[in-house]
C-alpha cells in the first residue's frame, strides 16, 4: 500500500521530493488517516508535513469536537518528538486561537505581495505565536520569475522577522495551476532569502543583482541578473491567463467574476509585437553574457533562454485569442480532453470541418492519450499528428530517461516550430 501511494506521488508529480505537504484535517477518519500516512512515509520519501484545521463554527458542538481532536493530535505529535507547523493566513484573523494550540506549534506566517505589510507578523507576535517568516521567490505562473517583486517581498518579510523575533525564515517557491517551477530559475530569489535573513544592511536591488551575477553566474560584467529581471515585464499572456481562458470552455458554471478576470487580463495585450521584439533583444543579451562567464557557468543561461522563448510563444498565443475579440469559440472533442470519453460522430465531423476550413497542418494530442480522435481527423483531412506534452504527468520511461520540465518544453517548441513552419 505504502509503495503504491509513493509511486503515485512520484509518477503523477503531485508531490515532488522535497515538497512541503499541508494536510487539511477535519477530524474525520479519512483526513486523519491521510495525515498519519504522510507522516509515516517521510522515512522513505523526503517531504515535510504540516497539519491545518479551521474552526468554522457552523456545526456547533460537532465542530468544536473536531477542533479538540486536531488539538489533541498536535499534542500527540509533540509527545512523539514531532513539532506541528501550520500556515498562518487563517489564524491571523483570529490570533486569540494561538492560545488553544500546543506551545511547540509553529505558525508559518506567509505573505507574497511585492509590498507586503507587517500587520500579520505583528498580530501573531502580540498573540504569543512562535512563527517563521515565509516570503516567496515570486515564480508562480511565471516563466521568468518576478525578480524585482521577489526582492521587495523577501526584503520586507525578513525585516519583519527580525523586528518581531521570528525564529526563522522559510523562503518559499510555489507553482500554481499545474505550473512547475524550474528550480534553477528560483536561484536568485533563494539567494535573496539567504542574504537578507537577519541582515540589518540589505544591499540595493541593482547592487545585489550585480553581486549575484558575478558570484553565482560567473558573469564578470555583472549584468546577467539585471537582464533576466527585465524579461518578466514583457509577458502579455501569462500561464494563469491561458489556464483561465481554457476553463471558459470546460466549466459550465463559470461565474461573471471569472469572465471579468479574463476580460481584464486579455485587455493587457497591447503592444505584443513590441514586447516580443524586446524579448528577442533580451535573448540576444543573455547569449552575450555567455562570453563573459566563467567556464562551466554557461549552462545556467539555458533555462532563462527557454523561459524567454516560452514568454514569446504565449504572447503569440494571446494574439490569436484576442484577435477573435475575446468571444473566441472553443471547441473540444470531450470535456477535459479525457481519452476515456468517446466523442460523438457529429463532434468529430465538426472538428474535421474546422481543420479543413482553417487549413490546420497538424492535429496535436496530449501525452498518455490514445490519440484516436486526432488520428481519425488527420486521416480524413490529410494532416499530420503530433504530441504536445502538458509537463504534468510523466511515464516511467520518461523518468528513467531523466526528462525534466525544460527538456519537455524544448520538445514542445520543436513540435510547434515544425507545425507552424514546416
Amino acid at each position: 500500500m505504502q509503495e503504491t501511494f509513493v509511486g503515485r506521488l512520484r509518477g503523477a508529480c503531485a508531490v515532488l521530493p522535497g515538497s512541503h505537504v499541508l494536510v487539511a484535517v477535519s477530524g474525520g477518519a479519512d483526513s486523519t488517516a491521510l495525515l498519519c500516512f504522510f507522516c509515516e512515509i517521510r522515512e522513505t520519501y523526503p517531504i515535510s508535513v504540516s497539519c491545518a484545521h479551521v474552526e468554522h463554527g457552523i456545526r456547533g458542538a460537532a465542530s468544536e469536537e473536531d477542533m479538540r481532536f486536531v488539538k489533541a493530535l498536535c499534542e500527540f505529535l509533540v509527545e512523539n518528538g514531532r513539532r506541528p507547523m501550520f500556515w498562518g493566513d487563517i489564524i491571523c484573523g483570529f490570533p486569540e486561537m494561538i492560545k488553544e494550540l500546543p506551545k511547540e506549534t509553529i505558525c508559518l506566517n506567509w505573505g507574497y505581495a511585492k509590498y507586503q505589510r507587517e500587520d500579520e507578523t505583528r498580530w501573531l507576535s502580540d498573540a504569543g505565536a512562535v512563527q517563521y517568516s515565509c516570503p516567496g521567490a515570486c515564480g508562480w505562473n511565471q516563466f521568468v520569475y518576478l525578480i524585482e517583486n521577489s526582492y521587495e517581498n523577501i526584503r520586507r518579510m525578513c525585516s519583519y522577522a527580525a523586528k518581531y523575533h521570528s525564529i526563522g525564515v522559510l523562503n518559499t517557491d510555489w507553482g500554481d495551476f499545474l505550473h512547475v517551477n524550474h528550480p534553477e530559475l528560483g536561484i536568485v530569489g533563494m539567494i535573496y532569502g539567504a542574504a537578507f535573513s537577519w541582515n540589518g544592511k540589505i544591499p540595493a536591488f541593482e547592487e545585489i543583482n550585480r553581486q549575484i551575477s558575478r558570484l553565482e553566474f560567473g558573469d564578470e560584467k555583472e549584468q546577467f541578473v539585471g537582464i533576466a529581471a527585465s524579461a518578466a515585464g514583457e509577458s502579455a499572456f501569462a500561464w494563469e491567463t491561458a489556464i483561465r481562458f481554457k476553463e471558459l470552455g470546460e466549466v459550465p458554471e463559470f461565474t461573471e467574476d471569472h469572465k471579468a478576470y479574463i476580460a481584464e487580463h486579455l485587455g493587457e495585450m497591447e503592444d505584443v509585437d513590441g514586447k516580443n521584439r524586446r524579448l528577442s533583444e533580451i535573448s540576444r543579451k543573455l547569449y552575450g553574457c555567455i562570453v563573459h562567464m566563467e567556464a562551466g557557468k554557461a549552462k545556467l543561461v539555458k533555462p532563462y533562454l527557454v523561459a524567454v522563448d516560452a514568454i514569446r510563444l504565449f504572447n503569440e498565443l494571446g494574439k490569436v485569442v484576442t484577435s477573435r475579440n475575446y468571444g473566441l469559440s472553443y471547441y473540444a472533442a470531450f470535456p477535459g480532453c479525457s481519452s476515456e470519453t468517446e466523442p460523438s460522430a457529429a463532434t468529430i465531423a465538426f472538428l474535421t470541418d474546422e481543420v479543413e476550413e482553417e487549413q490546420i497542418p497538424v492535429v496535436f494530442r496530449l501525452e498518455l492519450s490514445n490519440g484516436k480522435v486526432a488520428e481519425a481527423i488527420a486521416e480524413v483531412t490529410g494532416t499530420e499528428t503530433a504530441m504536445l506534452h502538458s509537463c504534468h504527468t510523466l511515464t516511467r520511461e520518461e523518468m528513467e530517461r531523466g526528462e525534466t520540465y525544460l527538456s519537455l518544453m524544448r520538445q514542445n517548441l520543436v513540435q510547434l516550430d515544425k507545425a507552424l513552419n514546416g
